[in-house]
């Protein structure tokens, strides 16, 4: 439960990180670059030791953290182009409804267990995700004509956040279970191939001046680094410790929307909420404890 529980406040921290990112003017793409490889630095310091050995190549895992760092970076773009063009409210609810995927893979491929209590925390949880992101206030909904090629984006955000968690789930089960834990090396790896393509295309916006290189950009990075490789090395230690990925996952999103809109909407930046939203949060809350405990 511990690990879980630091995760969801790794990746809560991580949020309101990067809702910070535009008062401060930093450029998105290039903090989150600078994020990855503070990511290794992080498991370095953690760990007393740099976490990538010579030869981590020839690892069973290598393939499975290379694909992810693919993944890594490319949703990222996704996510903020779709941010852009669809706003946060659909962005946020087909990023956490990843967790359908998720855990019907865990379900039908590992046999997970599968109950009443969980059926319906899990309907819940999805009633809880898109009741608490609905805009709160009349002025932050504009509808907008949007050709339909662009709703592959939206779909892409959920596809790619289904195959990192999916992904880690396997590597963990299957690969990592006969050593250790969330293995350091691993998630380390899948930062350092996301950083080093997104280092390319930024030196490439450089060159052609898209990009303008500032200090604000390496801090905010270094900044986001440090909560983003917890929120993952906790995620696998959840998964390795035992916890069900039909439970880990929707508790981890729900609890990660509901932490937000508590601690940032009522007590730092003081939001007014909609009966709605208010309904979410609480809807949130029952999700979480009936899947917590549908397996007890």
């Amino acid at each position: 439960m511990i690990y879980l529980i630091l995760s969801i406040l790794s990746s809560t921290v991580l949020g309101f990180i990067m809702t910070w990112f535009e008062k401060y003017k930093v450029n998105p793409f290039q903090a989150v670059v600078v994020n990855y490889f503070t990511c290794v630095l992080t498991a370095w310091v953690t760990i007393g030791d740099f976490p990538i050995k010579q030869g981590f190549t020839e690892l069973d895992w290598f393939p499975y953290a290379a694909g992810l760092s693919f993944v890594f970076i490319t949703g990222f773009t996704t996510i903020g182009y779709t941010f852009q063009k669809f706003g946060i409210t659909i962005t946020t609810i087909m990023s956490k409804m990843s967790m359908l995927i998720s855990v019907i893979f865990a379900i039908i491929v590992y046999n997970e267990s599968l109950n009443f209590l969980k059926v319906i925390g899990i309907l819940i949880a999805i009633a809880a995700i898109i009741l608490t992101n609905l805009p709160h206030q009349e002025s932050t909904f504009k509808k907008k004509k949007i050709h339909k090629i662009f709703w592959l984006f939206p779909t892409l955000v959920l596809l790619f956040q289904a195959i990192i968690e999916i992904v880690l789930q396997y590597v963990e089960l299957n690969i990592l279970a006969t050593g250790t834990s969330g293995d350091p090396a691993f998630v380390s790896t899948i930062f350092l191939g996301a950083g080093s393509i997104g280092a390319i295309v930024a030196m490439m916006g450089f060159i052609s001046g898209r990009l303008q290189f500032s200090w604000r950009n390496i801090v905010g990075g270094v900044i986001l680094g440090i909560p983003n490789y917890f929120s993952i090395y906790f995620l696998m230690k959840a998964l390795g410790a035992g916890w069900e990925g039909s439970v880990v996952f929707p508790v981890n999103n729900v609890a990660i929307i509901a932490l937000s809109a508590i601690i940032g909407g009522f007590l730092v930046f003081k939001e007014k909420y909609s009966a709605l939203n208010i309904l979410g949060i609480g809807l949130s809350m029952i999700s979480i404890l009936l899947i917590a405990f549908s397996g007890s």
